[in-house]
């Protein structure tokens, strides 16, 4: 045995926990049956983890270890290990399967994983006395090293393989009656957070003209070009400034959406605010024309002021 010391803790503390976990059982079923006796609760409770003990140990793992398979073998195991509890617990307390299901869920996500993390934390303070300090650092040294080749999520779902045989029955036992429901949620969690994160488009839109220094006429169309990507549709604008701070504008529209792949659109310069400084300004959207737009996502102006050409 490479770790007889830890092994003997484990067991211990296991055994102990189990003990005190069924006698506040004891307690809690006799809301339900006031005549049933401790022996009856330790036995049937001892049939049942018996059970749990080998349907979790020969359970298959996921094939794939995705979200949706951790899920639905989360989803089977619990609906396995009801049922047993159930047709053992209707035998030895006489309770209809509703109450069973009430106690079931008790016991396997509230009572139990709350023992067990007294017990991991009680383990943990124990294992620093110097009896269990040789095994204890040897031990660590093995998962750090399994971690550095695997990786944290990699040695996460296949740490068996580096734990020696009394560890992997001995978490086998623990799991099946403490902490069943706590890893597979936690591998689930695992999981989702290693997924890859679904990317936010990158969103561009930059005006090519008139970007400064142009001249154009009153009445008479004109171009307005740019250069896009990740975009659907475009307002364009003309911005009118007393100022070239352009703090405070008047606006005016050009051109109502736009196809943004084509590039440009033309305009004519009717009804504006005159001002001595103008500029364009091209507000992105994701939709298409023909869609309901919904708000901007990316907008850019003109770099420097050009001038219109207003009839005397």
């Amino acid at each position: 045995m490479q770790y007889p010391y830890l092994t003997f803790l484990e067991t211990i503390t296991i055994v102990l926990t189990l003990f005190i976990g069924i006698i506040i059982f004891y307690f809690l079923i006799k809301i339900f049956n006031k005549t049933v006796k401790f022996l009856t609760v330790l036995k049937a409770i001892l049939l049942y983890e018996l059970c749990a003990i080998i349907i979790y140990s020969i359970y298959p793992a996921p094939i794939f270890p995705s979200l949706k398979f951790l899920v639905l073998k989360l989803i089977i195991l619990g609906v396995v290990l009801f049922l047993t509890f159930y047709f053992i617990t209707r035998k030895h307390f006489l309770i209809n399967w509703k109450k069973s299901l009430a106690l079931f869920f008790l016991i396997s996500f509230i009572l139990f994983p709350l023992l067990d993390y007294f017990r991991v934390n009680l383990e943990f303070k124990l294992m620093n006395l110097s009896v269990f300090a040789e095994e204890n650092t040897r031990l660590e040294n093995q998962i750090n090293q399994a971690i550095k080749e695997k990786g944290f999520i990699g040695y996460m779902f296949s740490v068996e393989q580096y734990m020696p045989l009394s560890t992997r029955i001995l978490g086998k036992v623990e799991g099946a009656i403490f902490s069943w429901p706590g890893d597979a949620l936690r591998q689930i969690i695992i999981q989702k957070s290693n997924e890859p994160v679904e990317k936010i488009p990158e969103y561009y839109v930059k005006v090519i003209s008139p970007n400064g220094g142009e001249k154009i006429e009153i009445n008479q169309p004109f171009n307005i070009k740019w250069d896009s990507k990740n975009i659907g549709s475009v307002n364009v604008s003309l911005l009118s400034s007393n100022d070239l701070s352009f703090d405070n504008v008047y606006i005016s529209r050009v051109c109502s959406k736009a196809d943004a792949s084509l590039g440009s659109c033309q305009g004519t310069l009717r009804d504006f605010h005159t001002a001595p400084y103008y500029k364009i300004r091209i507000e992105g959207y994701r939709e298409k024309p023909s869609e309901d737009l919904s708000y901007t996502v990316i907008t850019d102006e003109s770099d420097n002021y050009f001038n219109i050409l207003i009839e005397q």
